[in-house]
């Protein structure tokens, strides 16, 4: 029940933080490709997919590799993310579950296709060795895999995903990140 806490810095519940964190996230990333393509400032078509998979209290693909971020990927992305945190953190079945629908993806072998891969969690992972083992395999094909820890308490995350892990101590803290 540690997402119930109140965190020190902000005085949020971190599962709010993490909430707002993750739904930023994304919505900054598909939002500059909006404005990218409305601005006409892309050169070629740049197709941006996300897919969003919850671990904890649910272990499932939220959004499947999708280009869509409409009203409806929204609303399902920000109301499972506010249901989503409890039950520890067993990233390394998120990790699993993203490698799978990567492998369905029908640019999987396109060699200008960039993948990333990041991971939201507010502490340590429950089995740091598997998780480091699935970013082994998911950065030999190189795939970008990083982890980001929300607030203070999140920092196992650096050690976890390093050397691409990174503590958001605050969500102030996201525009500069």
């Amino acid at each position: 029940q540690s997402m119930n806490d109140i965190d020190t810095a902000s005085g949020r519940r971190k599962k709010d933080a993490q909430r707002d964190a993750v739904f930023l996230f994304v919505d900054s990333v598909m939002q500059n490709v909006v404005e990218m393509k409305r601005a006409g400032t892309l050169k070629h078509a740049m197709p941006v997919r996300i897919c969003v998979a919850t671990f904890g209290k649910q272990n499932e693909i939220v959004l499947p590799l999708t280009e869509q971020w409409g009203p409806a990927e929204q609303v399902k992305l920000y109301r499972t993310l506010d249901d989503c945190a409890d039950q520890g953190t067993p990233d390394h079945l998120a990790l699993q579950m993203l490698q799978e629908e990567m492998q369905k993806s029908p640019s999987k072998e396109d060699p200008k296709m960039h993948r990333a891969v990041l991971m939201f969690a507010d502490g340590g992972s429950d089995n740091a060795g598997l998780v480091r083992e699935e970013l082994e395999r998911i950065r030999s094909n190189g795939t970008v895999a990083g982890g980001f820890g929300i607030t203070a308490s999140g920092r196992a995350m650096e050690a976890v995903y390093a050397p691409d892990g990174t503590t958001i101590e605050s969500i102030e803290q996201l525009p500069d990140i």
